[in-house]
């Protein structure tokens, strides 16, 4: 048993170095602010692609569109959650609050 405790303790201590080292990493490539956002899992209008994944991970579809003002981006999550990039830049998030049906008899 306490072999077991003192392996679960740097398990905890290596996790723990692991995400200072993670929070150091990205406050050195985006600055404190942004970091916070993205450490949280968050993010927030004005990040560019780069923050965002790094936020969010990698998206599961990208869809393009190419316009004569320019090309846009269409980021996928898990059919539910959408980053919206003009150029390299979030311009919009929208999460769908997916609300299970009712399943009861009708009359």
């Amino acid at each position: 048993e306490i072999d077991a405790l003192e392996e679960q303790k740097e398990d905890e201590r290596l996790k723990k170095a692991e995400r200072a080292q993670l929070q150091k990493n990205c406050i050195s490539q985006f600055g404190t602010e942004k970091c916070k956002y993205i450490m949280s899992g968050k993010v927030k209008i004005g990040m560019t692609k780069k923050m965002c994944q790094a936020a969010w991970g990698k998206p599961s579809d990208v869809n393009r569109t190419t316009t004569s003002y320019g090309t846009t981006e269409q980021w996928v999550y898990n059919l539910k959650s959408y980053l919206y990039f003009d150029g390299n830049i979030l311009k919009s998030e929208v999460t769908l609050k997916i609300t299970p049906l009712s399943c009861q008899p009708s009359d």
